[in-house]
């Protein structure tokens, strides 16, 4: 289990070490990726984000499919004061899927303008383990 910002995946060498292969004692299962992500101002990605970001956005990251060995899930926290409601969120969770990654789960976004993040946040945490653990064992629910 690696827990880090996502300006973190260079200097752990994520892409290169895991994500680009298969585990290796279970060749045919998959890496687990969670993200969480908020965004900032009016769909401005976070700080600690914005080079993981840049890198999914790369033209030259499409032909590598560098997420191809990844079962993924995204909760977004936003506010839908802001008329770009979960953008980084909604960004990381395509770029994801286009790179070869599996997504297990539909994208969730928790809005903070209603007062009722926890109404998303709360389930989602409660059941993402468990979910994401099976995904990457290939494990049908």
């Amino acid at each position: 289990v690696i827990c880090c910002e996502a300006d973190q995946f260079k200097k752990q060498k994520l892409v290169e070490t895991h994500w680009s292969k298969p585990p290796p004692h279970a060749p045919q299962q998959k890496h687990g990726v969670l993200v969480i992500t908020s965004t900032t101002g009016n769909g401005d990605v976070p700080e600690n984000a914005g080079r993981f970001v840049r890198f999914l956005k790369r033209k030259t990251t499409v032909e590598q499919q560098p997420f191809q060995h990844v079962a993924y899930a995204t909760l977004g926290l936003g506010d839908t004061n802001y008329d770009q409601f979960c953008a980084t969120a909604k960004l990381v969770d395509k770029k994801l899927m286009e790179l070869g990654g599996t997504r297990i789960q539909p994208l969730e976004c928790a809005d903070e303008g209603t007062g009722n993040l926890e109404s998303v946040v709360d389930p989602w945490v409660n059941t993402i383990l468990y979910t994401i653990t099976k995904a990457c064992r290939g494990e049908k629910e």
